[in-house]
C-alpha cells in the first residue's frame, strides 16, 4: 500500500540510499565548535580593550632641540606613539620655551601644521623642563579637589602622564623600559636610577635643596641615615593617582621656589661650581630633576641596583 507519510520521510524505506557524514568531517565540525567561539571572543575582548584604553598625556618640554623626522622631535613623537599607542589613547602636548624662530621655521606655524600635536602652549623660559611639568600639573589639577587654591580649569589630568623633553636622553634605557609601562604603572623613570642621602648623591655631588623637596612632599624631616632613590634626566611616567596624592599647594610652592628671582635667598644654596641666579637654569631645577621619585612615592633605592629597573 502506498504510504503518503512515508513518502515525506527521505531515506525512510529500506530501498532508500544511506546518508552518512564522513568521520573526518564530524571531527572537523567539532573542532570548529570548540575553537571558533573562543577565537571570536578573544578578538572581541581585544577590540574592546583597545577601545577602552587608558588615557595618556605625553608632555614635551621643548627648548631648541632638533625638529626633524630623522633625529628630532618628530621622530621622538613617532617612536613613543608607536610603542604606547596600542596601550593608551595618546594626547600630545608641547610646551615651548625656546625662541619663536628655530631651524628656519616659526614654531607656532610649524606646530599648527603637525597633525600629531593635540595642544601646544608657549611658556616663559624659567625653571628648566621642571617648570613645564609643574605648569601642566597645576593647570590640570582638578578643581573639585578639597585644596581651595586649585585653579578653575576645564582641563583634567589623564590616567597617566609621560613627561619628556624634546629629545630622549639615555634612549637605550628609556626605550628599554617602555614594555614595563601599563595601566597599573604608578611611577617609572625613563633614565638611570641613582641613590643618595638627603641631597648627597652617590656621585659625590651635593644638592641641599633636595631636603626642602623631601620635607614638602613627604611631610617629615629628611632621614639622613637612610638611602633615597635619585632620578636623572627629567623623563618619567606617573599616574593620575600619584599626582593627586600630593596637595596642589605642594606643587605651587615648588613652582615658586623654581621660579625664584635672582635675589631670592634660595639661590644661596647654589653649589660653587654652578652658575648662580639664572632663572632659566636654577640650581633648584637640578634638585627637582633628582627628586621626582620621592615626589611621586617611589622612594625605592633598590631600583638603582636592578636591571632593567622598572618603577612602582
Amino acid at each position: 500500500m502506498y504510504s503518503k507519510a512515508a513518502s515525506l520521510l527521505p531515506f525512510s524505506s529500506s530501498s532508500s540510499p544511506s546518508f552518512r557524514i564522513p568521520s573526518r568531517h564530524i571531527i572537523l565540525y567539532l573542532l570548529l565548535l570548540l575553537l571558533v567561539p573562543p577565537a571570536l571572543h578573544s578578538v572581541y575582548t581585544s577590540f574592546a580593550a583597545f577601545r577602552t584604553r587608558a588615557a595618556l598625556d605625553v608632555v614635551y618640554a621643548h627648548y631648541e632641540e632638533d625638529l626633524g623626522v630623522r633625529d628630532g622631535l618628530e621622530r621622538h613623537v613617532r617612536r613613543i606613539n608607536m610603542r604606547l599607542g596600542w596601550k593608551f589613547r595618546i594626547r600630545n602636548v608641547v610646551y615651548l620655551k625656546g625662541p619663536e624662530e628655530q631651524q628656519g621655521v616659526r614654531m607656532n606655524e610649524w606646530l599648527d601644521g603637525q597633525g600629531w600635536v593635540d595642544h601646544w602652549e608657549r611658556l616663559e623660559n624659567l625653571g628648566r623642563e621642571g617648570g613645564a611639568y609643574l605648569h601642566h600639573i597645576i593647570t590640570h589639577y582638578p578643581s573639585s579637589s578639597p585644596d581651595t587654591t586649585s585653579p578653575s580649569s576645564p582641563r583634567t589630568l589623564a590616567d597617566k602622564t609621560l613627561f619628556v623633553q624634546g629629545h630622549m636622553a639615555w634612549g637605550n634605557v628609556g626605550m628599554g623600559r617602555f614594555p614595563f609601562i601599563s595601566r597599573n604603572t604608578g611611577f617609572l623613570s625613563l633614565a638611570p636610577y641613582r641613590t643618595g642621602q638627603c641631597g648627597h648623591t652617590d656621585q659625590g655631588l651635593i644638592y641641599p635643596q633636595m631636603v626642602r623637596i623631601w620635607e614638602l612632599f613627604r611631610g617629615t624631616k629628611c632621614p639622613e641615615e637612610e638611602t633615597q632613590l635619585v632620578t636623572w634626566a627629567g623623563q618619567f611616567i606617573v599616574s593620575r593617582a600619584r599626582i593627586l596624592a600630593n596637595p596642589l599647594s605642594a606643587y605651587t610652592e615648588t613652582q615658586r621656589m623654581l621660579y625664584a628671582p635672582p635675589d631670592d635667598p634660595i639661590h644661596n644654596d647654589t653649589a660653587e661650581w654652578f652658575p648662580k641666579g639664572d632663572p632659566s637654569n636654577p640650581f633648584f631645577g637640578h634638585s627637582l630633576e633628582r627628586s621626582w621619585g620621592v615626589i611621586f612615592d617611589c622612594n625605592e633605592p633598590r631600583l638603582a641596583e636592578e636591571s632593567p629597573s622598572p618603577g612602582l
